[in-house]
């Protein structure tokens, strides 16, 4: 089932960072090479809880859970981008992977971005990430572009773009 949180107090965090546990072991140990694995997760997890901070106080944003009897199952991050909003750091839980939880929870929140008047939805993803490429395809976004432009101007060649108008 679909939960929509506007603020930090309202997302149970620690079940948030259990569906990055996988991405939070990659970027500690991309991030801080020089420290333990526990340590990496450690540091990659404050990071994360740092952001999140930030990420909540920007207007319009919001995070999507796909929830299963109190489980955080998959996670999506909702930003305001041009001229209508971004999907990012979609991500399930890798206990639960293979279960069609990402694709719920991205067809349920863009149908909740229309009940809510977001009409334009983009979505960048990294070109060789086969699985999120098929479940944004699945949920009717088309790819308009080969490369993912970001908020910062900065462009990542290896991400492409994905839209959906409603």
């Amino acid at each position: 089932m679909l939960k929509i949180f506007h603020s930090f107090q309202d997302a149970d965090i620690g079940k948030l960072v259990a569906v990055y546990e996988q991405s939070n072991i990659e970027s500690g140990a991309l991030n801080y090479p020089n420290f333990s694995s526990n340590l990496q997760i450690l540091y990659a997890e404050q990071d994360m809880y740092a952001y999140l901070k930030l990420f909540f106080k920007q207007p319009q944003s919001f995070y999507a859970i796909w929830d299963v009897e109190g489980e955080y199952m998959a996670a999506l991050r909702v930003e305001p981008y041009d001229d209508g909003v971004i999907f990012a750091g979609l991500e399930t839980k890798p206990a639960a992977r293979g279960n069609g939880y990402a694709t719920n929870l991205v067809r349920t929140t863009v149908q909740h971005c229309g009940n809510i008047g977001i009409h334009k939805i983009y979505s960048h993803v990294d070109k060789k990430n086969t699985i999120s490429l098929a479940v944004h395809r699945a949920c009717g976004f088309e790819r308009i572009g080969e490369t993912a432009a970001y908020v910062d101007k900065s462009i990542v060649p290896s991400s492409c773009t994905l839209y959906i108008k409603l």
